[in-house]
């Protein structure tokens, strides 16, 4: 039995192949070993719909590994359509972004881009004297992402069975919501679901005044959910009392969540506690936030397929 593999969206313009082809032959080999797979748009088929064939991809991303150059700032489809998708995923299911800086561009431009870590900090890849060097920094760390994703896989409450085709289903065990004042709603259904402005976090509030890991929920063996405040810079507050310090409180239904002071920069959350119930998702993606998958999967076949060839259509 293996386990199921997460997938990673490889993010990138048409422009950059070949430096973007040199970073894979790299990192793919050392990165598939510790339960990552791999997807470009040139792993579609002749004869499909590249654009619903992309799409459909996205939905299944686990991680996106984006190509940062200005060609790729500047192409019309990962603007419009791949960045849009995943920035809106990284809200409200806290999916995994790693811009990769191939060459140099206007990265104070980019609000998503300022406010997300990014790698190298120095000098784009193009510029590095020792690329082998870079290349595997950026597979060490995805590997190293991926054992955290496989921990919190290992650890959340899920079942699994098959549709009558043959499809994987996750399902998902929810015991509660959080909403906020903008109408964003999370299901809970992780052991410990992580909130803070880091893009590990699995709600991501990318707002100054909340602390890169502020907050974390935890569904205790009792049944309860419980809140901590992670020692952030600006407090927690469960109905109006601060939990700085004080270890798990449990929280009660219908209970106010305020992280940082009342300011501009203060997110409120409403918990709900609800009678678990299952939901299922189809194939193989779970999603990092809500959905995973039991330590025991069928083996499967799923490889990495990505050829990066040159042309010269715009993405």
């Amino acid at each position: 039995m293996s386990k199921q593999p997460f997938r990673i969206f490889i993010s990138y313009s048409h422009q950059d192949v070949r430096e973007v082809q040199d970073l894979l032959n790299y990192i793919i080999p050392n990165v598939e070993q510790a339960g990552g797979v791999f997807w470009s748009d040139r792993s579609i088929l002749p004869g499909k719909l590249w654009d619903q064939e992309i799409r459909n991809q996205l939905e299944k991303t686990d991680i996106a590994l984006l190509m940062v150059s200005n060609d790729f700032l500047n192409s019309q489809y990962v603007k419009n359509v791949e960045l849009v998708h995943f920035l809106q995923q990284r809200q409200q299911k806290g999916l995994l972004i790693i811009p990769i800086i191939l060459s140099e561009c206007l990265i104070e431009q980019h609000e998503w881009l300022k406010e997300t870590e990014y790698y190298p900090k120095d000098k784009p890849i193009k510029n590095q004297r020792d690329r082998t060097k870079a290349f595997a920094t950026i597979a060490r760390f995805l590997i190293k992402h991926l054992e955290e994703l496989h921990k919190e896989r290992e650890k959340s409450p899920s079942d699994a069975k098959n549709d009558e085709t043959g499809n994987f289903i996750a399902v998902r065990r929810v015991y509660g919501k959080l909403r906020d004042k903008s109408g964003n709603e999370w299901d809970l259904n992780l052991n410990k679901i992580y909130i803070g402005r880091d893009n590990t976090c699995n709600i991501v509030i990318n707002n100054k005044g909340i602390s890169k890991q502020h907050a974390c929920i935890t569904l205790g063996e009792d049944g309860n959910v419980y809140l901590e405040d992670l020692n952030s810079r600006n407090n927690t507050r469960l109905n109006d009392q601060y939990i700085n310090h004080k270890g798990l409180i449990r929280l009660p239904n219908h209970s106010v969540i305020t992280l940082s002071p009342e300011t501009e920069y203060a997110h409120i959350f409403t918990f709900e506690q609800i009678q678990p119930r299952l939901m299922e998702d189809r194939d193989t993606h779970i999603p990092k936030t809500h959905v995973t998958q039991p330590t025991q999967l069928e083996e499967t076949n799923i490889h990495s397929v990505v050829e990066i060839n040159e042309d010269q259509s715009d993405r």
